[in-house]
């Protein structure tokens, strides 16, 4: 998704069968990079268990909505984070 083609990327991860954590996260990264904010936040809502990198990828894309409702979701999901994600520097 780095030269932009939002649609290619879509139809390559919507057609896996087979989703893993990464993918969602290459896709969260190019919705973000792509200034599409809603819908990497979409995309994280579907993820039953985020890893570090969802979470930081969910982080921006709310940075960038800069909206009450981005921020509510922030606090929302920062009380949600696993104490194994305590260590991360990161987070």
């Amino acid at each position: 998704m780095k030269c932009g083609d939002v649609a290619h990327a879509e139809s390559l991860f919507y057609t896996s069968k087979q989703k893993v954590l990464p993918m969602y996260g290459a896709m969260m990264k190019g919705y973000v990079d792509n200034n599409l904010p809603e819908k990497a936040i979409d995309l994280f809502n579907e993820i039953d268990n985020p890893d570090a990198v969802n979470m930081i990828l969910l982080f921006n894309a709310c940075a960038q909505l800069k909206t009450k409702e981005a921020l509510d979701l922030v606090k929302k999901t920062s009380k949600q984070i696993p104490k194994s994600f305590y260590s991360n520097p990161h987070l």
